[in-house]
């Protein structure tokens, strides 16, 4: 448990400080998503995601396969089975799975496995190509 900071117009929970009313809902707008990231998270997985109050895992698959030693295109199709495979045992325990496309899947095969939530892009990946853009459209205007 944590307690909620108040820089509302820095949370991007607020909308970044459009959504007026944040602060009333703050406390009651919540999921808790427990990550696994590790060769025994992904043992434990069943239990942890069913514990009390856990509403869905969420599988980083950078950090799993770095833990697990199974980084790169070579352990490919090793990884992507491993996490299909656990994808699949968490869905068929009532378990609401999400994760980032890995091992070369497309968020439509992600559903097939039973994927119900994907993370496709983030803030500081749109915030940094928005720059850059900025970036090369500034640097071409003569002053």
């Amino acid at each position: 448990h944590g307690e909620r900071g108040l820089a509302l117009r820095a949370l991007r929970a607020s909308g970044y400080g459009a959504q007026a009313d944040y602060r009333i809902r703050a406390g009651t707008d919540v999921i808790v998503m427990i990550q696994l990231e590790s060769g025994k998270a992904l043992d434990d997985a069943i239990a942890i995601s069913t514990a009390p109050g856990v509403d869905m895992a969420f599988i980083g698959p950078a950090d799993l396969a770095a833990n697990l030693g199974l980084e790169g295109p070579e352990h490919q199709d090793k990884f992507r089975n491993l996490v299909d495979d656990k994808v699949r045992e968490l869905r068929r325990a009532g378990v609401m799975v999400g994760t980032v496309p890995y091992g070369g899947h497309s968020t439509r095969s992600l559903v097939e496995v039973g994927v119900q939530l994907f993370i496709t892009g983030s803030d500081i990946g749109i915030m940094s190509a928005g720059m850059k853009q900025f970036c090369v459209q500034s640097a071409s205007e003569s002053y």
